[in-house]
């Protein structure tokens, strides 16, 4: 009986860190009737130290579970909040909406605009060293941004932006989910093969690579498809 508490202890602390941030946010929106509460998205740090969530007009809480401060409020009003993922090494925040920014919650009073280009980004994802972002954009473009310079580095087509994009674990693959789920080569851009026989009439969205399996695991609506690298 100790054993099974201790195991469940991870998981019942961060549910009710959840449930905390999610009554903190919509205690901000009852103050503050313009808001939408829906939270959009929801980051937690490889850490566990922080727990981010974002509502769709981009107001942004960040639960600290070290000091258990106040969470601090930050806003990002670029659009539909559309993703937020941490840095692997958890000291930096990424917010993709109609722009891209980064937030970092130990030094940063406000987000730092990365990208201002209006190109709606659909979703946000750190290369394994954090010194790169792969995005999504809203035209459809897999491109892959410096995290210091914000500058072009990879600009792979097509997607669709509702479907996510990963880096391998290795990091030297990309693969991109929506209607013809793909993989491509991380330094040169090339097409490496297709996921799928055809293009698919229902887009793919979140995506992962399973190390464990040697596989690539995607949502399609409510069914669940495993599919071999």
């Amino acid at each position: 009986m100790i054993v099974e508490i201790t195991r469940k202890a991870p998981f019942v602390a961060v549910s009710l860190c959840v449930v905390f941030l999610c009554a903190w946010v919509v205690f901000i929106g009852l103050n503050n009737p313009a808001t939408d509460r829906r939270i959009a998205n929801v980051a937690l740090s490889s850490s566990g130290r922080w727990l981010a969530g974002g509502t769709v007009q981009g107001r942004i809480t960040l639960l600290d579970q070290m000091f258990r401060d106040a969470p601090k409020q930050i806003a990002f009003p670029h659009g539909v909040l559309n993703d937020l993922q941490f840095s692997p090494d958890g000291h930096v925040l990424a917010i993709a909406s109609e722009d891209l920014g980064t937030y970092t919650p130990t030094q940063s009073p406000a987000p730092r605009g990365l990208r201002s280009d209006h190109e709606n980004y659909g979703s946000a994802r750190f290369s394994r060293d954090g010194q790169s972002l792969l995005v999504i954009t809203g035209a459809g473009l897999i491109e892959t941004i410096d995290m210091n310079s914000g500058t072009l580095r990879l600009k792979v087509c097509c997607s669709s932006i509702y479907g996510e994009a990963v880096f391998s674990p290795d990091g030297q693959t990309i693969a991109n989910a929506g209607h013809w789920p793909s993989l491509w080569d991380a330094r040169s851009g090339q097409l490496i093969g297709r996921l799928t026989a055809n293009r698919e009439f229902y887009a793919f969205r979140p995506i992962a690579f399973d190390a464990s399996r040697d596989a690539i695991l995607m949502d399609l609506r409510t069914d669940e498809y495993t599919l071999g690298i």
